[in-house]
């Protein structure tokens, strides 16, 4: 009896430890179920795998956080895992592990497994990554405890997509365009964020505008190169106005590569009248065969000729004859040198445009021209007569004798006629204004007063003209060239400088430029007072 109740007691303790040890492995895989995640599974067949063949299992745990995402390149994701030994279930702490993208290590990204096995890694998505594939996110176990790859296991992987940001790096240059004209000079790419290379292929649109006409042209569309340039074929509008534009021009984004951006391109000028202003007025200009003379002007806009045409190309025509081309400057001024050809009696000299518009006008492009026989000296080695030696040698010294003295007699008359013609106003008072304006450091408001209080003040004595409230300094240039006959290479330089200083560029003057804004004066000053105008500082 004392032997049956002992085997009835071996077995009952046989099944509690039977009970037990199926519990403690439920508990074991209740537990990874819980702290493992699934991630990309590398076999389905995984279930199959003799995990114990292994000497650990490295296991990604968040891919309901990354897994299939989309990121921006510079973007920081965090990728946890846990590393441990399958059979019996043991966390392994302290091994080293490294972030692996498209099977290339990444050892600037490591971590190492706490007492848990777990460990994270906070990745900054990298620039180098291509944003037109998808990537393979791993982790793989770099402790020398492990130097073998296949001596762990990993079950899953991440998948990702990466995009990118743009930008716009453009250059504008001066030049200045007529409608329905292509803009050469604007140079730029549309690159990635990271600057590496430009979007191909890419629709880009852009928009003119100014303060006064918002939307001019509507909105219109180009494509980027296959590395990304921006091509040349933006156009000005057919229906433009004259005036300054700003040029904005947006990416609309390409989902999943890189995201939209802009840029404004300011201070484009646009023409649509034109005039050519010949610096050199008599009508005809005479000229003698062979002789060498200067073909120079200036090209402005009709209706404001402080509006210069930059950077153009024009051909210069002998009537009909081709004679070159030449380039105006960021002043609008051209110049070429010419030998006159033969033939004789009157020749006209003409100028034209290139320009792929024919939407404008452009006046006073002829300036004529009177040519005559070249002087030719009498030849040496002939015998002269007692007469031909007078003219020779007396004839220029009596008319040496009579231009000396008609030269001071000339001078002496001028110097009455100056002095009636000239105006004297009390300078004396309004220099000290100017110095103090210029010493204190206001030197905007000195050369405003120049203009105001000294200029203005001379052409009110002189010809009785008042500046009137709702004249601009601008304005003022032109009446004075109209009305006053001023020279338009004297008054022009100087009027362009001070508002240039009083509007362009506020707060922004050197005493360089004041003392250069005074030698422009200087000349319109001797005109009207006959004087020159001098600054004891």
């Amino acid at each position: 009896m004392k032997k049956k109740n002992s085997k009835n007691k071996i077995l009952i303790l046989f099944i509690i430890i039977t009970l037990i040890s199926i519990l403690s492995i439920y508990s074991l895989n209740l537990y990874k179920n819980n702290n493992i995640g699934s991630g990309n599974n590398k076999d389905e067949n995984v279930k199959d795998i003799k995990t114990s063949a292994f000497l650990a299992t490295l296991n990604l745990t968040n891919s309901f956080e990354i897994d299939g995402n989309m990121y921006p390149i510079g973007t920081s994701i965090r990728i946890t895992g846990i590393v441990y030994k399958e059979f019996p279930y043991t966390p392994l702490s302290g091994v080293d592990v490294t972030l692996k993208i498209d099977n290339q290590l990444r050892l600037g990204y490591t971590a190492t497994s706490n007492i848990s096995g777990e460990f994270t890694i906070n990745y900054i998505i990298e620039s180098s990554l291509n944003v037109y594939q998808s990537h393979i996110v791993e982790v793989q176990v770099t402790d020398p405890l492990y130097p073998i790859l296949s001596d762990v296991y990993y079950p899953n992987n991440y998948i990702i997509d990466v995009n990118s940001t743009s930008y716009f790096s453009v250059i504008k240059g001066t030049t200045s365009y007529l409608p329905q004209e292509q803009i050469t000079d604007l140079s730029g790419n549309l690159f990635f964020g990271n600057g590496s290379s430009g979007i191909p292929n890419s629709l880009i649109m852009y928009l003119w505008y100014n303060a006064t006409h918002p939307n001019i042209g509507g909105i219109m569309g180009t494509i980027t190169s296959s590395n990304g340039e921006i091509p040349s074929d933006i156009t000005v509008p057919f229906n433009i106005y004259a005036g300054l534009y700003d040029l904005y021009i947006y990416f609309p984004s390409i989902y999943g590569v890189a995201d939209s951006s802009s840029i404004n391109i300011t201070g484009i000028e646009i023409f649509r009248d034109l005039t050519c202003i010949w610096w050199d007025t008599s009508n005809p200009i005479n000229v003698e065969e062979g002789q060498n003379v200067q073909i120079s002007g200036k090209i402005v806009d009709s209706n404001d000729i402080l509006r210069e045409f930059k950077n153009r190309r024009f051909q210069l025509f002998d009537d009909s004859n081709y004679i070159n081309t030449v380039t105006t400057d960021i002043n609008g001024d051209f110049s070429d040198s010419y030998i006159i050809p033969g033939g004789l009696g009157p020749k006209t000299i003409s100028i034209q445009i290139i320009a792929s518009s024919s939407i404008f006008t452009f006046s006073n492009t002829n300036i004529p021209l009177n040519v005559s026989q070249p002087t030719i000296p009498p030849p040496f080695g002939i015998p002269l007569t007692p007469l031909q030696w007078f003219f020779i040698i007396g004839v220029p010294i009596i008319g040496a004798v009579i231009a000396v003295i008609g030269y001071y007699g000339y001078k002496r008359f001028n110097n009455r006629l100056i002095a009636s013609q000239t105006i004297v106003i009390p300078l004396e008072q309004r220099i000290k204004n100017l110095k103090i304006l210029k010493d204190s450091g206001r030197i905007e408001e000195a050369l405003s007063y120049l203009f105001n209080s000294i200029y203005i003040e001379l052409v009110s004595k002189k010809y009785g003209r008042i500046k009137k409230p709702n004249e601009t300094i601008r304005d003022f240039a032109i009446i004075s060239v109209k009305e006053f006959n001023l020279e338009p290479s004297k008054i022009y330089p100087f009027i362009q400088k001070v508002e240039e200083i009083i509007y362009a560029r506020p707060y922004q003057v050197a005493d360089k430029e004041f003392y250069e804004t005074i030698e422009l004066f200087s000349p319109i000053y001797y005109y009207l007072t006959g004087s020159t105008f001098i600054l004891n500082f």
